[in-house]
């Protein structure tokens, strides 16, 4: 896994260094990134495995038994508490085109979790086919890329009543040629009592409508998943807003703008990105 950026921002601080052992056995490598919960790691595992690890720290003003998996307040939402229970929620889950957590302790007021290390994640490879003078992913083969994490994401909705509520391409990872989803941060339980009724994290520039309204839906990762189709295979986004107040507002009220995509895909899109969820696919 690999986290929302692969360079640390400025002005952020690393609170890790190479070389420490922070289990038994396990020591970390290099940074791979920072998101706004936490920070990733690639590390060495017993036996000499690579993974990835995220830490997630506990908020400063909780006292934390670490014999307890706190859940948190219904009110304000931490990033550890959000963690926390979207691990608890996808933990037991398995599915060839879903990242591997494997181990989760909370160790010294941090949620630590060791999963799976991607070779990189899908907006790498965006990145590299712009290098090469392409508009984004050739369409077959980003065609093959979503057919992977579609199958993913239909389980989780399908079987568990779950949503992923981050798709995004820093969160679609490239293992052996495949897609797997990872990142689970905001994944929650399509309960209007239950997880998703809080305060959540949400990623403005993916965010599906009624996840804006706090009502996700079961084709809120729908929505998402047809923005990044989009923004992979044409280098272009179907809204113009350049802040987050603006984007969002366009998510509800405005018109996706899908001249970018082939004639063939235009119709397609539209119905994915409808404002209705009931509307979609």
């Amino acid at each position: 896994m690999r986290d929302a950026e692969h360079e640390w921002p400025s002005g952020t601080l690393q609170t890790k260094c190479s070389g420490l052992e922070f289990l038994p056995g396990y020591r970390l490598i290099e940074p791979l990134g920072r998101g706004g919960f936490g920070e990733v790691w690639k590390c060495e595992a017993p036996g000499g495995l690579h993974k990835a690890v995220k830490f997630v720290p506990a908020p400063e003003d909780s006292a934390l038994d670490e014999s307890v998996l706190h859940l948190g307040a219904s009110g304000s939402r931490s990033g550890f508490d959000l963690e926390l229970e979207a691990f608890q929620q996808i933990k037991a889950i398995r599915h060839p085109f879903l990242l591997t957590l494997e181990r989760v302790e909370i160790v010294g007021g941090e949620l630590i979790m060791v999963m799976e290390l991607a070779d990189r994640q899908l907006q790498d490879r965006f990145r590299e086919c712009r290098t090469c003078g392409l508009p984004g992913i050739p369409r077959d083969e980003l065609l093959a890329y979503f057919a992977d994490a579609a199958e993913a994401l239909d389980m989780i909705s399908a079987k568990y009543g779950l949503q992923h509520l981050d798709v995004k391409p820093a969160n679609l990872f490239l293992v052996a040629g495949h897609v797997k989803v990872g990142d689970y941060g905001l994944v929650a339980q399509l309960n209007p009592d239950g997880p998703t009724a809080g305060n959540r994290g949400l990623t403005p520039k993916y965010v599906a409508p009624e996840a804006l309204r706090g009502e996700p839906s079961n084709r809120s990762d729908q929505y998402s998943l047809a923005l990044v189709y989009q923004e992979l295979l044409t280098g272009t986004f179907p809204y113009n807003g350049r802040t987050a107040q603006q984007i969002m507002l366009q998510h509800v009220s405005s018109k996706p703008d899908l001249s970018g995509l082939p004639p063939g895909d235009q119709p397609i899109v539209l119905q994915a990105l409808a404002k209705d969820p009931e509307q979609r696919f």
